[in-house]
């Protein structure tokens, strides 16, 4: 089988989950050859418009339009451009943060493999849902007009590209939220229960920004 050059086969890649080693060989000779991405370019409203998008490999951060609200990051394997794919405009703007290569599925593409391939029209409603699951939650927390909802923030504008944030001192990070340090603790330990951070010592890593 043909391989990418960043993700080991086409079945390292979500969407095409389940498919059958032949459907696997058919959809890799439709798809078109890798675009390269330099560093700082902004790809997807230019590069991809009208399209889905795989990560082979690189790593890229998707911001809000007109925003600078990250709303995740992309390595290789990752899909993005799903809603996108039947919209004119689309309304967040993907940044390389590292020399990418990604593969552009055009819509007439999308829609020959959602009729042709059933296991990858499942995997797809199941992207879908998954989708809707993580931005109603971002969405969520984003309106919360509390210390969980600033301490969430806060750590979303700090994280590194991996999701990692060191915060030091507790207590000068509960200051400068202006919030209690007992408030930052149940806020921590709530986004925790909640699956969407993992802490390690004073380190916090953020699952969602990855997902």
């Amino acid at each position: 089988m043909r391989h990418f050059s960043g993700v080991m086969s086409l079945y390292d890649i979500k969407l095409f989950h389940g498919l059958t080693k032949k459907d696997q060989k058919e959809i890799m000779e439709l798809l078109p050859k890798e675009t390269r991405i330099d560093k700082g370019d902004s790809f997807y409203g230019k590069k991809g418009k009208g399209s889905m998008g795989i990560m082979v490999s690189g790593r890229a951060k998707c911001y809000v339009r007109d925003s600078g609200v990250i709303l995740r990051t992309f390595s290789g394997g990752d899909v993005f451009g799903a809603v996108g794919i039947f919209q004119d405009e689309p309304i967040t703007d993907i940044v390389a943060s590292a020399p990418c290569s990604v593969i552009f599925i055009d819509r007439k593409l999308f829609k020959e493999l959602l009729e042709k391939y059933p296991s990858f029209s499942l995997n797809f409603i199941r992207f879908l849902t998954a989708r809707i699951a993580f931005l109603n939650k971002r969405i969520e927390l984003y309106s919360m007009d509390n210390a969980e909802g600033r301490v969430y923030s806060q750590l979303l504008s700090m994280a590194s590209e991996e999701g990692w944030v060191s915060i030091g001192n507790m207590s000068l990070f509960a200051k400068t939220l202006g919030i209690s340090r007992s408030s930052l603790y149940r806020s921590v330990d709530s986004l925790k229960e909640k699956g969407i951070i993992t802490k390690e010592n004073e380190k916090i890593y953020i699952k969602e920004l990855l997902t």
